[in-house]
């Protein structure tokens, strides 16, 4: 995957503002803002294996928030 450089550094700044963010393509369409693989068939029920490397990546940035 290759991420922009400058997507940290955005993350970090709406952060430090409390401002919050979402990712709005849940298809499985083969393209790069994609949440999900093209092979992925499901309509709900979705694993992290069903994930495109970009749904794991911001899986990671929303888990990473997460108080237990």
């Amino acid at each position: 995957m290759i991420l922009a450089a400058n997507v940290p550094s955005w993350i970090s700044l709406l952060d430090s503002y409390g401002i919050s963010y979402v990712c709005w393509n849940l298809s499985n369409k083969d393209e790069k803002s994609a949440l999900l693989t093209p092979a992925c068939d499901k309509t709900s029920g979705f694993t992290y294996e069903d994930l495109s490397d970009e749904g794991k990546w911001l899986y990671g940035v929303l888990t990473s928030h997460v108080t237990q």
